[in-house]
């Protein structure tokens, strides 16, 4: 049986690192929307990680993980909107932030899965972490 690796919001975390890194070595200014596009980026993957880690076995250290990033994520979003900075970089403030909030809708309403491929609990592995 395959395990599921999470292997989108993996991409999307290193993405988004590689985002905000590059975005705060660049001295030309006028990088503000990227570098918040990236920690949108990062905080996003990190809160669908734990949402979807939560559905496997809860955790405190993952509903912290969890609760915080999504604080982080609507905080940057709503600054985003403030500022006015969608106007002038909607894929950093607009685009991306939907994206995140679409994916950890579909981690938070989605549940478990059905059985088969697209579950993300592997029955058997269930089935060792009651045993254990």
């Amino acid at each position: 049986m395959k395990k599921n690796k999470l292997v989108g919001a993996k991409i999307a975390l290193i993405i988004g690192v590689l985002i905000a890194v590059s975005s705060s070595i660049n001295n030309n200014g006028g990088n503000g929307a990227n570098f918040a596009m990236g920690n949108i980026m990062i905080f996003g993957s990190l809160a669908y990680m734990a949402r979807r880690k939560q559905q496997v076995a809860s955790s405190t250290k993952w509903r912290v993980t969890e609760i915080l990033s999504i604080v982080w994520v609507l905080y940057l979003t709503v600054m985003g909107v403030i500022s006015g900075g969608w106007y002038q970089s909607p894929l950093s403030l607009l685009i991306t932030p939907l994206w995140v909030w679409i994916a950890y809708c579909v981690a938070l309403f989605g549940g478990k899965g059905k059985k088969g491929e697209n579950s993300v609990i592997v029955e058997g592995e269930k089935q060792n972490n009651l045993e254990k």
